[in-house]
């Protein structure tokens, strides 16, 4: 078997991408809300064929997480309305697997731990890193070794152009994670310590529950 066919043809014998192509396109859509999770792993600069350079590629730096649009935000006493949720608060209320027409009723206060008071700890928390073995991390270095097994069997079948297409794309893969690193960070605001009115929200989804927050208006 030739390494290199000469001929440019889509023949038996021609240079064909079609498992490149396919392998550069999976799950382009799945990926758009979790590039940012991809992004900001410390792995994300190991060369792979997934996710697809141009799924992870943005016009805009990734200065935010994305935020929870089906729902409907309230404030009780200060009348303020929102039509999205933080992703944070978003993670917290467990939106996702809310039921039809169910109600939660929560308080949310701040923890009382010295150390939480602590402005280089806080400073140090706002950064949100990914866990060493979470989801992410296992999918890159799955990613990772599958595409080191598709280049060993491209070298055994001599399949020249395969092995530059796998190489190629991998690596276009990590250059683009790279240029998108960003760590998300949790916005804080300042804590006021005098006389302030309650917080408390309301939050609706599109599924018709609720959820009722007890809380500060710093914490609001």
């Amino acid at each position: 078997m030739v390494w290199f066919p000469s001929a440019l043809d889509t023949t038996k014998d021609g240079w064909r991408f079609d498992a490149v192509s396919l392998l550069a396109v999976i799950g382009e859509s799945i990926i758009e809300r979790q590039k940012h999770f991809i992004t900001a792993s410390t792995l994300s600069g190991i060369p792979r064929l997934l996710p697809a350079p141009q799924a992870v590629v943005t016009s805009n730096q990734l200065t935010k997480l994305p935020a929870f649009d089906n729902v409907t935000v309230f404030g009780v006493h200060s009348g303020s309305h929102m039509i999205e949720l933080n992703y944070f608060a978003g993670i917290l209320h467990d939106i996702d697997q809310s039921l039809p027409y169910e109600v939660h009723v929560c308080h949310v206060g701040r923890a009382t731990d010295k150390s939480t008071r602590d402005p280089e700890a806080v400073s140090e928390r706002g950064k949100v890193r990914l866990k060493p073995f979470c989801a992410i991390n296992v999918l890159t270095v799955s990613s990772f070794l599958v595409s080191i097994g598709l280049g060993v069997a491209a070298i055994l079948i001599g399949g020249g152009t395969a092995l530059v297409s796998i190489i190629t794309m991998s690596f276009s893969s990590s250059l683009a994670c790279l240029s998108q690193r960003s760590y998300p960070e949790i916005f804080s605001m300042p804590i006021h310590q005098g006389r302030q009115p309650p917080g408390d929200l309301v939050l609706r989804t599109k599924n018709g529950s609720y959820v009722v927050v007890h809380c500060t208006h710093n914490i609001a």
